[in-house]
């Protein structure tokens, strides 16, 4: 009996994927899969946030209101024994969670996941997908502006190098506590991946017939969707007025802000400067090449291919009457969404 653990890593179609598997429940079950809502009806998110150190404040536990040391292990405590009430020890499993690999950046961090997932005996084969990092890099800027940021686009911190970027060292880790041979590779790539789809190609990586899964189910078209460089503009100001989090609680009077504005990016992505794509490029040819013959059986160069600057613009501050038009299509984005919901 097998976990397959999908780790991530965050910005490579994770709500995609967790959307069409949430959606073919039916089918993984008659293949003797089961894709399991008790830890998040799509996404599995209590997963990272079970994992990641108490004393850690992110997102996602501000969002499940877990945070606080006493109420990190009360929430551990609940999730084990639900997760041993729940999964059987003789069935197959499919977990998903981003923030496995997006939070848990210590060795420990990772063994405590492992514990978890390994406590009703299967064996735990671990699936992750990487971008090519200079777009990962602006692509987490985009998703930080929603989540309230106020500060512009820079070059990554010897940190942030570390536990984001160098993929190797990050996949290394995992392979220290899980095991070299559980740990599966892909490339997050349209020509990399089985026609270009990450639902046909995470079937392909799971031997499963992609023919027995509905691929046409309703979902969110703009969800999780990178902003285009003037909202972007106009969000980070907003943000400074309006932010997201106050006292590590959600901001009520913040509503619905950031996905409205995912609804009306319509223009031009946001262009990544020079001067960072080449820091990133040389702090991370080393990494990207190890990554590529250690764990993608390939040559000792990396398996990206550049990034392109094509159809991105750089941010900047707003002129007064783009402030105000962006304003006014949120609005109109506000009372549709309203309309749709009181009919």
């Amino acid at each position: 009996m097998t976990i397959y653990l999908h780790i991530g890593s965050p910005k490579t179609g994770t709500t995609s994927l967790q959307q069409f598997l949430a959606a073919n429940r039916k089918q993984l079950a008659d293949l003797g899969y089961d894709y399991p809502s008790f830890l998040g009806q799509e996404n599995h998110t209590k997963l990272g946030v079970y994992a990641v150190d108490a004393e850690r404040v992110v997102a996602a536990a501000i969002d499940l209101k877990v945070v606080g040391k006493q109420k990190v292990l009360a929430f551990r405590q609940r999730l084990e024994e639900e997760y041993r009430d729940t999964i059987s020890g003789q069935g197959n499993y499919i977990f998903s969670n981003e923030h496995c690999i997006g939070y848990l950046y210590t060795k420990e961090e990772i063994e405590r996941l492992k514990t978890l997932t390994t406590s009703t005996g299967q064996d735990v084969r671990v699936i992750v997908y990487f971008r090519e990092p200079v777009g990962y890099h602006v692509s987490r800027f985009s998703t930080n502006v929603k989540g309230g940021r106020t500060n512009p686009l820079k070059k990554p911190s010897k940190k942030q190098i570390e536990n984001l970027y160098d993929y190797y060292g990050i996949i290394k880790r995992w392979a220290e506590v899980f095991g070299h041979d559980n740990i599966t590779v892909r490339l997050f790539a349209r020509d990399k991946m089985k026609d270009g789809d990450i639902r046909q190609d995470f079937c392909q990586c799971l031997n499963f017939d992609a023919s027995l899964f509905d691929f046409g189910y309703r979902v969110e078209t703009n969800a999780n969707r990178s902003m285009d460089y003037m909202v972007a503009s106009f969000l980070m100001e907003m943000n400074a007025l309006v932010p997201r989090y106050v006292d590590q609680q959600v901001n009520p009077f913040r509503g619905d802000l950031a996905d409205l504005s995912q609804k009306i990016s319509t223009r031009e992505g946001i262009l990544v400067p020079e001067k960072i794509v080449t820091f990133m490029n040389n702090q991370l040819r080393d990494s990207m090449a190890k990554l590529n013959k250690e764990f993608l059986g390939g040559e000792e160069v990396s398996p990206f291919a550049p990034y392109s600057s094509d159809g991105k613009l750089p941010m900047r501050r707003l002129k007064r009457i783009e402030f105000f038009e962006i304003f006014a299509d949120l609005w109109r984005a506000k009372i549709a969404k309203q309309k749709r919901l009181t009919r």
